[in-house]
């Protein structure tokens, strides 16, 4: 063989043994993500770490740290389809935007441009992402085909509603003077939207609702007597009626739920009262017309009347974990995990798994995104949640409702590491969560069922 031959031949050789050496080096660890793949790498080799992931039409709007700093995205479920929305603040300072809300087919948020806090909208496009007005926004909710939320000025908090325009951007009432008083949060309920408002004396604490007038806008009920906290909490609207939590007791733990009673109101005075039951609830659900919420180790479910205020079981239920319904099941996390149909019989335990739920946040104190990480979410019939098994870690795992169909469908990150799936949202049919591979840091995610 000629010289110069066999000198090429050793070198393409070397060359390829190269090539295979750097691959198994660089590349990442195998995955048994069957079905989910990583969307997009929008911060490389850090992770970009997605929040507020909300679903507007067949459209996932989130918050990224990008190239950017951390600024509104957009995704369809594709790389090429998720991209930056509009750098608010530009260079590479962030805008943070938070409180994403579908407001009729339009998201609505807020965001710091570097002079000041506003309410932006967008559909989708950088020409229409524009701000509406320079306020600070918070606990904005859709009511009326608009969007109702609170506004803090020198005076106290003001209830507020925009249609996305600025002349149809107004106050609509003064309710919490401070030092005073402080509005906690809105919830829609039937046709109304009703307010919690906390004293700042942390005794006195009251229940207002509003039709989006001023002169609908009406204190329903002073409930006093309560020790320390934001004592009117967990609005949720079921059965056309409202209910809500109520702490018995002083913030003595502020990392954990107080012991709290159910309340409901259907909007007046004399129909806000107590729901005759036990004397600590927690994590109130959504389901058939009324309310499952759970105690101890036990799971309630109450139509607003002490007749239709029941006990389902004794479950092992953790009082720190997330309730889910899907369609008209309600999943919850006790000694494995559990559904109920609002009946004694229909309430069992589907499979001896772990599932990894969402603690409730504290009424005392805010209730950033981590903590709500690991709510669970009904996709096509299915539940889809975080789970924690031997060998896998945290990972994404489905059930039907029965024990053989409960299984682990995404292991993003093989061995026992955990990719610790989060922020879990259903968009026209698919999963899209956060996840960490162990290669890219935490990114988008995304399962199709």
């Amino acid at each position: 063989m000629p010289k110069q031959t066999a000198f090429a031949t050793r070198l393409r050789a070397l060359a390829l043994f190269v090539a295979i050496l750097s691959c198994t080096a660089l590349a990442p660890p195998a995955s048994a993500a069957v079905g989910a793949h990583l969307v997009k790498d929008i911060r490389f080799g850090a992770g970009s770490d997605p929040e507020g992931l909300t679903a507007v039409g067949d459209t996932l709007f989130f918050s990224a740290q990008g190239p950017g700093g951390r600024e509104l995205w957009r995704s369809d479920g594709t790389e090429a389809g998720t991209v930056r929305v509009k750098n608010i603040r530009s260079g590479s300072e962030p805008s943070w935007p938070i409180e994403l809300t579908n407001v009729d087919g339009t998201l609505f948020f807020s965001a710091f441009d570097g002079i000041g806090w506003g309410l932006w909208t967008s559909d989708g496009t950088e020409p229409g992402t524009v701000l509406v007005d320079r306020i600070s926004v918070d606990s904005m909710v859709p009511y009326l085909g608009e969007a109702f939320f609170v506004v803090g000025d020198d005076v106290g908090d003001r209830l507020w509603r925009s249609d996305g325009t600025l002349d149809g951007t107004r106050p609509v009432k003064l309710i919490g003077e401070w030092p005073n008083r402080f509005i906690t949060e809105l919830e829609v309920a039937g046709n109304r939207l009703y307010i919690g408002v906390t004293g700042g004396d942390g005794e006195t604490d009251e229940l207002w609702v509003s039709d989006g007038t001023e002169s609908g806008t009406k204190h329903v009920k002073t409930i006093n007597n309560v020790t320390g906290g934001f004592s009117v909490h967990t609005l949720t609207g079921a059965g056309g009626r409202l209910f809500f939590l109520r702490d018995t007791e002083a913030c003595a733990d502020c990392g954990a739920p107080n012991p709290a009673v159910l309340w409901t109101s259907n909007g007046t005075a004399a129909g806000t009262r107590r729901v005759n039951g036990p004397q600590s609830a927690y994590n109130l659900i959504a389901a058939r017309g009324s309310v499952m919420f759970q105690s101890g180790e036990q799971l309630w479910k109450s139509n607003g009347s002490s007749a239709g205020t029941r006990k389902l079981g004794n479950f092992s239920v953790s009082a720190r974990n997330a309730m889910t319904k899907v369609g008209a099941i309600v999943y919850f996390a006790g000694d494995g995990l559990w559904k109920t149909d609002g009946t004694v019989a229909g309430t069992q335990q589907v499979a001896d798994v772990m599932p990894h739920f969402t603690p409730p946040c504290s009424p005392h104190g805010p209730c950033s995104f981590v903590h709500r990480d690991y709510d669970p979410v009904g996709v096509r019939s299915k539940l889809y949640f975080p789970a924690d098994s031997p060998g896998d870690g945290i990972e994404l795992w489905s059930s039907d409702g029965t024990d053989a169909g409960t299984e682990l469908v995404a292991d993003v990150r093989l061995g026992t590491d955990s990719s610790r799936p989060a922020s879990l949202v259903s968009v026209a049919g698919n999963l899209f969560f956060v996840a960490n591979d162990g290669v890219h840091g935490r990114e988008l995610w995304r399962f199709v069922p």
